[in-house]
């Protein structure tokens, strides 16, 4: 007896193999394909939109022939794939070929929510006219020809609070002026069209952030100076390190000390040397009175140089900071220090804070933390270590 055979339901092996064969433009086994009841009912709904994403329009005709029945409706009334592979950009001298055929064959989808357009220009010129019954579309669009096409021809489709919002993530301006000049609704507030500012300010430093859309949204109308803003955008400034930001967000948001606390400690902890640089020379004065928790952060975190900048600028004094419990914030720090993976990094780091001790200090670190410290290691870390230690506190 003859076995049917049965198809894998894996969904990423079949598109791989599919897209592989269709990108043959071979249609032989298409007919074989269809009629295969484990394929049909796992995969027939996307076959069309892998055929527009790899394929070529005989491919479709193919489909289109074999499987105009009852049976295999599910070829033509479900291809549900369909309109986000009309939105991508692969296949793209083949896809609209394939695109106008199935348009005129009455095949329709729909697109329901708005997605980024990346084919090319004469696919959005034939999805925007009226012969196009096939989708209807939701586009956002991330090329300047692109949107000035749309703002042109059917500005109406255009979602302004998402593709000002894109064009900020992406950061580009030249989109920004664009909508700016050619929708007058986005001369009103922000708020007016949706945007939450504090959530766009923060999308402006996702990508690539551009100090000009930056200022641009703080001389938005709808800027307040007095709006608090939380310490996500400021973390985000640090571990990224953006000196070029930083400036701007320290003049205009009014930074709190929670604020400036956690933009510092995400540039220690992602050891962004220049910006803590930049900081100290630049916002020295309301740093110090910061002094103690950066610098035991930055001995957390090992790195001799953040350690360096931030002791030159307010040396660190057991004395100054009694009421701190400095030398239990200190074996704290110091645990933190010997968790480090690189022994090297740990002993240079130890080595500095010692040798920049007064001499009291340096007596209390190694008659107190160091022989705490030492006997919280954990036994398995490296001999070279132990052996620095030991010698340390003789």
């Amino acid at each position: 007896m003859l076995q049917i055979p049965t198809i894998s339901s894996n969904w990423d092996v079949i598109y791989s193999i599919m897209s592989q064969y269709l990108a043959t433009g071979d249609g032989m086994l298409i007919p074989l394909i269809i009629d295969l009841p484990s394929f049909r009912f796992k995969y027939g709904d996307q076959l069309l939109s892998w055929i527009a994403e790899h394929g070529t329009v005989w491919q479709a005709m193919l489909v289109i022939h074999f499987a105009s029945n009852d049976r295999h409706e599910r070829y033509i009334n479900l291809a549900l794939g369909l309109g986000y592979r009309i939105m991508e950009s692969n296949n793209s001298i083949n896809k609209l070929e394939i695109i106008k055929y199935l348009n005129g064959c009455g095949i329709n989808n729909r697109i329901g929510r708005y997605t980024i357009f990346r084919g090319s220009m004469e696919m959005l010129q034939f999805l925007l006219s009226p012969n196009n019954v096939i989708i209807t579309v939701n586009p956002l669009l991330s090329e300047f020809d692109h949107l000035k096409y749309v703002l042109d021809h059917q500005p109406d489709i255009i979602q302004p609070e998402l593709q000002f919002e894109l064009a900020v993530v992406i950061g580009r301006m030249d989109l920004l002026q664009l909508l700016l000049q050619q929708l007058p609704l986005l001369h009103n507030p922000l708020p007016d069209l949706g945007v939450d500012l504090q959530e766009v300010l923060e999308m402006s430093l996702c990508w690539r952030p551009q100090p000009s859309i930056f200022r641009l949204l703080l001389d938005s109308p709808s800027f307040d100076s007095r709006i608090s803003v939380s310490n996500t955008l400021w973390k985000r400034i640090g571990d990224r390190g953006f000196d070029t930001i930083v400036g701007l967000a320290m003049e205009h948001l009014n930074p709190t000390i929670s604020n400036i606390r956690a933009m510092i400690k995400s540039a220690i902890k992602e050891d962004q040397i220049q910006f803590i640089k930049l900081m100290y020379t630049v916002y020295h004065s309301v740093l110090i009175t910061k002094g103690l928790q950066f610098y035991l952060q930055a001995i957390k975190q090992g790195n001799i140089d953040i350690i360096d900048i931030i002791f030159k600028a307010e040396p660190f004094t057991m004395g100054n900071y009694i009421n701190d419990d400095p030398l239990l914030k200190l074996i704290n720090a110091i645990n933190r220090l010997f968790e480090r993976t690189c022994v090297h990094q740990v002993i240079a780091a130890l080595d500095y804070i010692i040798n920049h001790m007064t001499d009291t200090d340096r007596s209390r670190f190694k008659s107190i933390v160091l022989p705490v410290c030492i006997g919280n290691l954990d036994k398995s870390r490296k001999v070279l270590l132990l052996d620095h230690l030991f010698k340390l506190v003789k």
